[in-house]
């Protein structure tokens, strides 16, 4: 049996990626922390610019591992489609 899975991940409106480790977990702070690790600590791209308001509007999918994200895609079918 494979362990690994693509999953829809609902927007959390109560999770603030600001505040790395605090508030509620699950999915959708395991799916931002891929996000922040590749665009903000690798790419060097600042977390204002990151988190640019556009998520409630999106899709969000994570591969997860096991129940570790090991990849993420964000899905916007609305301008500016990011």
């Amino acid at each position: 049996m494979c362990d690994d899975a693509v999953r829809e991940v609902a927007f959390d409106p109560n999770y603030d990626p600001k505040r790395k480790g605090e508030g509620p977990g699950g999915d959708y702070a395991a799916y931002f922390s891929v996000r922040l690790r590749v665009f903000c600590d690798e790419q060097e791209i600042s977390i204002d610019d990151e988190v640019d308001g556009a998520d409630e509007k999106c899709k969000h999918y994570a591969l997860f591992k096991g129940s570790q994200a090991v990849a993420v895609c964000r899905l916007s079918i609305e301008p500016p489609c990011i």
